[in-house]
């Protein structure tokens, strides 16, 4: 049903707060953000099950379980013919280019991390945890305490993973965070210095531009 062809990682998953693993509150972003057997979908009249989603089961708290994606899908209002794309084609429609205020304010808390303004930074993040559909409890907590900036910015790396789910923009923070070396293993171990941590500059844009074509370029590796 729906776009089962893209799956929630595990990592993902299990990223969420949840009593099940000693939290006080289950977030409730993680219904927000993904489906699971059991789940109503169809303006409520149909109950998703395993059957109806092919693919890998994922693992969440140590037990296996059928998720797919509910941000950007539409099944909430469609039935399974048209969920599946069919004469209807309902599939999904997440085809937008946008930046969300929830975004906006955990890259403020990112910037006065930096610059060492920690109680701030902490208040922009539990600006996005006091909004009451979320409602979750403020930082710190026994799980991220935020007493140092690599505990604010691991904080605020958790908040961004729950809150951004699925919205195609943790590669820029991914490569900005292994550049500072906030991860403790690399995500992207396959990169290579001088290599990878730039875009090219493309073929077409050298061969249309004279002052590129020529003077230096090197058009097999022209991002250098």
């Amino acid at each position: 049903i729906d776009w089962r062809n893209l799956i929630p990682s595990d990592k993902y998953l299990n990223e969420f707060e949840n009593t099940a693993t000693g939290a006080t509150k289950t977030d409730p972003r993680f219904g927000m953000s993904v489906y699971q057997s059991g789940d109503l979908y169809n303006n409520s009249k149909s109950t998703l099950t395993d059957a109806d989603q092919n693919g890998n089961s994922s693992v969440v708290n140590g037990a296996p379980k059928k998720i797919s994606w509910r941000k950007f899908m539409t099944i909430y209002k469609y039935g399974k013919t048209a969920a599946d794309n069919g004469p209807t084609r309902a599939g999904g429609g997440n085809n937008q280019r946008m930046i969300r205020f929830a975004e906006v304010i955990l890259n403020l808390a990112e910037c006065e991390a930096e610059t060492g303004n920690l109680t701030q930074a902490v208040a922009y993040l539990n600006q996005i945890r006091n909004r009451p559909g979320v409602a979750m409890p403020n930082y710190p907590t026994a799980r991220y305490p935020t007493s140092t900036k690599e505990q604010v910015i691991a904080a605020l790396m958790h908040e961004k993973m729950v809150e951004l789910g699925d919205e195609e923009v943790r590669n820029r923070d991914i490569l900005r965070w292994r550049a500072k070396k906030y991860f403790t293993t690399d995500p992207l171990p396959y990169f290579r210095a001088n290599r990878d941590e730039l875009l090219p500059i493309p073929q077409q844009e050298i061969d249309n531009n004279p002052k590129l074509g020529s003077g230096g370029i090197n058009k097999q590796n022209p991002g250098y």
